[in-house]
């Protein structure tokens, strides 16, 4: 990364070194070609190390001098760019000027599309699809040539920032179009299929199978691009940490998410290689696999060995928490709900942190606190915990840690907002209820199980309880089913129902056995005496 680094620096001044020889040489726009190749790659360059103010002087020189559109056209993408970049970024001028040049090309776009506008580009993008699905945009031929795709993703990217979402589907759509008409597909088209897919989310959970066909129709396409694999592993990131585990199970997340690590990160693309390995690990603790899989500790630590190299020290706690947390379910530590020991230390982490770094490791800390609370039933860390996640029951960019957090958070608000007769925690935990019946609705095998598990909570019976029991065995939710088995056991302790109650307690302690909680399984051995000479039986581990 450093050589990289030193070399685009060294590029940077031997580019500057030809521009000051023709300008003394007073050659500038007079060897017409030489100049404009060169300030083109300027351009670039001061754009790369951060210069934007001098990337827009000089893509301002390649405007008022070069004389065809076609070599306009990277002073015209650079300059949109240095509108959305530094501490001056201003995204509604980088629409309003996008905008403009969209009209250089013979495109006109309004800024605030009406319904009718959206409707007419659905129809013609309809006519030019003839009835086809998106993915067969991955039967065109690949370009590579810088076209006007490039502008249509950066300017529909700004419109999303500044909540211009009509504006961006507008965009995208036309996008399509244009691509279907050339009949070649680039790169760009990929990224705007990723961006109408994020949001359509963003406007409504409930358009989650919307956003899907065009996640697919993005993964279809980048097969094309596989050869530049930064871009093809980033695609997978954005798709399997994102949109993709809203309806699929989260351990179908799990091998594309762990294979982008490592040419993420040899091509220099850092975070989002970090990135990847918080989705992982995320999405292991959604999954339900078992933590005593010889996979799990090596990826973590090379997450956090990575992390610490690149001195991104909040990705690092990030990944370094979640391997307490495993260590505090197989180990038995004095306090299992603390996250404090070889692998993390919350207290020590904290007192380092200030502003958003602080709130966002607060965030994580809590969700895995929270769920080891409720796996060792300690109500106190239950309460204190959904205090410190009260303002965090919003969607995460990480589907999995948005479902471990409203997931450990409704079961948590139900449970103890009927017990301390608090309406604030019952409202918070509905709020995370809901969030899963919308995904259930439109058929989310992911969030299915979890909706009915949180539900079965929310107001209890034998039969509410074997319902989210099956979901979860049928999902391979192995700790989630332990979890259920073991509260639908109170339950009907609760009601005097013994034998029942041993049965469903037993089950659980089988289960936590096989996803490899020996710190809970020794819990419950102290809990419950009759568990220590119970037979497997029925209970049989899930692979």
């Amino acid at each position: 990364m450093n050589l990289a680094k030193g070399a685009t620096l060294n590029a940077n001044a031997n580019l500057n070194a030809g521009l000051k020889c023709l300008n003394d040489s007073g050659e500038k726009w007079k060897e017409y070609k030489f100049t404009l190749c060169l300030l083109n790659e300027l351009i670039k360059s001061e754009y790369a190390i951060g210069k934007y103010d001098l990337a827009s002087a000089h893509a301002q020189d390649v405007l008022e001098n070069s004389t065809s559109r076609d070599e306009k056209f990277t002073a015209y993408f650079y300059k949109i760019r240095t509108i959305g970049e530094g501490e001056k970024r201003d995204y509604n001028n980088g629409v309003l000027e996008g905008l403009n040049i969209y009209k250089v090309y013979g495109i006109n776009i309004p800024n605030s599309p009406k319904g009718i506008d959206l409707l007419k580009e659905n129809v013609r993008l309809k006519m030019v699809l003839r009835k086809r699905p998106l993915n067969m945009l991955s039967e065109l031929p690949r370009s590579e040539v810088s076209t006007v795709c490039k502008l249509f993703h950066i300017i529909a990217q700004y419109a999303t920032f500044t909540k211009n979402q009509e504006l961006a589907a507008l965009i995208t759509k036309r996008g399509i179009r244009l691509s279907l008409q050339k009949g070649v597909v680039s790169q760009d088209i990929v990224r705007l299929l990723l961006l109408e897919n994020v949001n359509r989310i963003a406007k409504s959970l409930s358009r989650a199978k919307q956003a899907f066909a065009y996640g697919c129709a993005a993964e279809k396409v980048s097969e094309l691009f596989r050869d530049d694999r930064s871009f093809y592993h980033e695609v997978q990131v954005l798709l399997y940490g994102g949109t993709f585990p809203l309806l699929r199970p989260s351990r179908d997340c799990l091998e594309p998410l762990g294979n982008a690590f490592k040419p993420l990160l040899n091509a220099g693309n850092v975070d989002y290689a970090l990135g990847s390995g918080i989705g992982f690990a995320m999405a292991w603790l959604c999954a339900g696999v078992p933590l005593n899989c010889p996979l799990l500790k090596p990826k973590l630590l090379l997450y956090e060995e990575a992390a610490n190299r690149f001195q991104r020290p909040t990705f690092e706690w990030s990944v370094s928490s979640v391997r307490q947390l495993v260590l505090n379910l197989q180990k038995s530590p004095t306090n299992p709900t603390e996250l404090k020991g070889d692998a993390f230390d919350e207290g020590s982490v904290l007192s380092t942190l200030d502003g958003n770094s602080r709130s966002m490791i607060l965030r994580d800390t809590s969700t895995l606190r929270l769920f080891l609370a409720l796996i060792f039933l300690d109500k106190g860390c239950m309460v204190e915990m959904l205090g410190m996640l009260s303002n965090f029951a919003k969607p995460d960019v990480l589907t999995s840690r948005t479902y471990l957090r409203f997931l450990v958070i409704g079961l948590a608000g139900f449970e103890m907002g009927r017990e301390n007769k608090d309406r604030s925690l019952i409202k918070l935990a509905t709020k995370c209820l809901a969030y899963f019946k919308t995904l259930a609705k439109i058929g989310s095998l992911s969030a299915t199980p979890i909706y009915y598990f949180i539900k079965a909570v929310s107001n209890p019976s034998r039969s509410s309880y074997d319902k989210a029991i099956s979901l979860c065995r049928e999902a391979r939710l192995i700790h989630f089913e332990a979890m259920a088995c073991e509260r639908c056991g109170m339950f009907l302790e609760g009601k005097k129902h013994i034998d029942a109650a041993n049965e469903y307690i037993t089950t659980a302690f089988w289960l936590y056995s096989d996803w490899g909680a020996t710190s809970k399984k020794n819990s419950m051995i102290q809990k419950y005496s009759f568990v220590k000479g119970s037979s497997r039986g029925s209970h049989t581990a899930q692979s």
